[in-house]
């Protein structure tokens, strides 16, 4: 599994992927830009269809990307695109968009209401730094876990904490009895020490998506995939799509700030080297389309 240091798009490759691609399927990773189902409704993508998908028991927004590739299985070629966030500014989000109300008498409700709170975290959720500072906060590394893909049985849109703790114990073995490391700390702290996940999510990016940006510069994302997808994309009107806004946020003195970004990036390594590593190849296909697709300095 070999993974270059910069990667950039071959424009040619983009262009030719997503010619014989029969579903362009987007990859909705939480809080990093909700491309609305309008899209494959109004035919200005060919998406999975959601019969397609519900056959194969999956039901809601946020499924696995490889559980959408594995339904479609190899007769048909499906591509994916999606948008990242910067770690800081992700993990904030989520926090400030569920809180208050995902929890009730210190429980999480489930999903979507308490989407991925567990009870430890529930516990915390009116300290925003003992929230993050939870040993099983699953909003930590979800860009990169979700990039890795997920194996399992059942529905794959909504992974609970316990299915998805189930699932990175045997990821994390796998790779620990290669380190002849033995004792495990808490799963999600564990999975931000193991740059193996990072190598094979950005490998499962590069072989199976065709595209990707940042979810701020979603417009302009969506001009290039436009005019790389030619005939595929004729319906799609970047300038209708949602544009992500910034949710309320807890005051915070500058010192508690500082404190509690620093805390984001110690516990989100791997998101921030995986954000980092797909912006420069970002950043190189935005700068080659400035001429048609204008982007802000």
């Amino acid at each position: 599994m070999s993974v270059p240091d910069i990667y950039n798009f071959s424009l040619t490759s983009v262009a030719e992927i997503l010619q014989r691609s029969k579903f362009i399927e987007y990859t909705h990773i939480p809080k990093c830009g909700t491309v609305s189902r309008k899209i494959c409704d109004e035919g200005q993508l060919p998406c999975l269809p959601l019969p397609q998908l519900r056959k194969c028991g999956h039901y809601g927004e946020h499924c696995d990307w490889l559980a959408k590739y594995k339904c479609v299985g190899t007769k048909e070629k499906i591509t994916f695109y999606t948008l990242f966030r910067e770690p800081v500014s992700r993990v904030r989000s989520h926090y400030n968009y569920f809180y208050p109300g995902a929890c009730r008498n210190g429980k999480p409700l489930g999903q979507p209401a308490g989407q991925f709170w567990t009870k430890a975290m529930c516990k915390s959720e009116h300290n925003f730094t003992e929230w993050l500072l939870t040993p099983d906060n699953w909003v930590h590394n979800r860009m990169t876990r979700m990039v890795h893909g997920r194996m399992g049985s059942g529905n794959l849109c909504r992974i609970t904490p316990r299915r998805e703790k189930m699932y990175w114990e045997s990821v994390l073995k796998r790779y620990k009895k290669r380190h002849a490391q033995g004792v495990f700390g808490a799963i999600p702290e564990e999975i931000n020490s193991t740059p193996e996940i990072l190598e094979k999510a950005k490998f499962n990016l590069m072989k199976n998506f065709v595209l990707w940006g940042d979810t701020f510069e979603i417009e302009n994302f969506f001009c290039i995939l436009k005019k790389l997808a030619k005939n595929k994309a004729k319906k799609l009107n970047p300038d209708k799509i949602t544009k992500p806004r910034k949710s309320r946020s807890k005051i915070e003195s500058p010192e508690q700030k500082l404190l509690n970004d620093g805390i984001i990036l110690q516990k989100n390594v791997l998101d921030k080297e995986l954000y980092d590593w797909a912006m420069n190849a970002w950043h190189d296909i935005k700068v080659k389309y400035a001429n048609v697709c204008p982007y802000e300095l």
